[in-house]
């Protein structure tokens, strides 16, 4: 008793401000109680609890199935994330090649380039078979991250992650 003198003055404003909340927090207290416990089955919190048991059976093999495939998608999310602006650049510009319409609707413009002839004569001259493909780069299979457009001045393209990814910095765009 003698251990709450000093401290007992001080509640007083504490209930007298704490008084308002009691009495609006009156109808909420009843309002749970029926949330609680309602005559009859399978309408409230009481028969929830009940049946959760039962709902925790059901879903351990999902979320178990479901955790093991984010781990074994792991390697793939981690590969492709570096990718990620030139995924959304192409989603974002895909429909710009069947921009253009006339009265029948949407046509893609497409035209295959077959270097069948040279250009450096007014008169296109025919170049033999086997030497149309002389002087194309082939075989940049692993570009790496930024590298579908030209390096920026600044090195922060191609992105290499660290060294983690499976990418050559040398596989480039052809110009300047």
């Amino acid at each position: 008793m003698n251990t709450s003198k000093p401290v007992a003055p001080k509640l007083a404003p504490f209930f007298s401000a704490l008084r308002p909340l009691v009495r609006e927090a009156v109808p909420t207290f009843n309002a749970l109680s029926k949330v609680l416990f309602l005559p009859g089955p399978n309408n409230d919190l009481n028969d929830l609890m009940k049946k959760l048991p039962a709902l925790q059976n059901a879903a351990k093999p999902a979320f178990a199935n479901s955790i093991t495939a984010l781990q074994k998608s792991q390697p793939v999310v981690q590969f492709i994330r570096p990718y990620t602006p030139e995924f959304v650049g192409w989603l974002r510009d895909f429909g710009q090649g069947s921009s253009a319409y006339d009265a029948n609707g949407h046509y893609a413009r497409i035209q295959p380039i077959f270097n069948a002839t040279s250009p450096n004569s007014l008169i296109p001259v025919p170049i033999a078979t086997g030497d149309r493909f002389a002087g194309l780069q082939q075989g940049n299979l692993q570009r790496c991250p930024g590298a579908a457009s030209q390096y920026p001045t600044d090195g922060s393209a191609p992105f290499l992650d660290g060294g983690s990814l499976d990418c050559q910095p040398s596989e480039v765009l052809p110009g300047p």
